[in-house]
């Protein structure tokens, strides 16, 4: 029979897989993405965008399972940091949902528009806008929440020190980066991908630490 240790050890280092592969996945649907209001160009790109919708999902159900997955640990030193990881995330999953429905939409309203060639053109650009607009306000917010649901997690990794502070300082300093350049573009202020980079970084450093090294087991208290 598996002790409580042994079930958590082996929890952290699926959070830590799933961290590295919500990283590996997301970078790649974002790669994939093809979102713009020429729709003769978005058109050309419909399959890797259904591509990418499935990929963004993915990425969804990891950041959902990781915090299921976290629930029962840091519920142990704080029910209302686990239940504030677990709310956001699943706020997030809801707003991923919708972000790619305007992603999905936009495709067909581009298959539609090369289809009947250059009737209505202005109509459709139009609404082509009308969904970028949305996908965008859509991204956007959900940065946010997911920024705003982890950095539960990041804070109770510094305060219990369940890992080098060196990772959790550099955990929440990304989030604030992303948080930062993410209002900077719904702004329109000058921004720059640079900001996301310590971000990548962290997923590849935690997720790989989680794996190798796991959470500091000394600090974990006995249910």
């Amino acid at each position: 029979m598996e002790t409580k240790a042994i079930v958590i050890k082996r929890n952290v280092q699926i959070v830590g897989m799933l961290i590295l592969f919500r990283f590996a996945v997301g970078v790649s649907g974002i790669f994939l993405q093809e979102i713009s209001d020429d729709l003769q160009a978005v058109s050309n790109h419909v399959f890797k965008n259904n591509i990418a919708i499935t990929f963004d999902f993915l990425t969804g159900m990891a950041s959902v399972a990781i915090a299921i997955l976290l629930f029962p640990i840091m519920k142990k030193y704080s029910n209302g940091l686990a239940i504030w990881l677990l709310a956001f995330s699943g706020i997030g999953f809801a707003n991923m949902i919708g972000e790619n429905i305007s992603v999905y939409t936009l495709g067909k309203l581009s298959q539609e528009f090369t289809a009947k060639g250059s009737a209505e053109t202005a109509l459709y650009q139009t609404l082509a806008r009308s969904k970028v607009n949305g996908y965008m306000i859509s991204h956007f917010f959900g940065l946010i929440i997911h920024c705003i649901g982890f950095v539960a997690f990041y804070v109770l990794l510094f305060q219990k020190q369940l890992v080098p502070r060196l990772i959790s300082i550099f955990a929440l300093i990304a989030l604030l980066l992303v948080v930062t350049n993410t209002f900077l573009q719904i702004f329109d202020l000058k921004s720059s991908m640079l900001m996301y980079l310590p971000n990548s970084i962290l997923q590849i450093l935690l997720g790989t630490w989680l794996i190798v090294k796991g959470l500091n087991f000394k600090t974990v208290p006995s249910v």
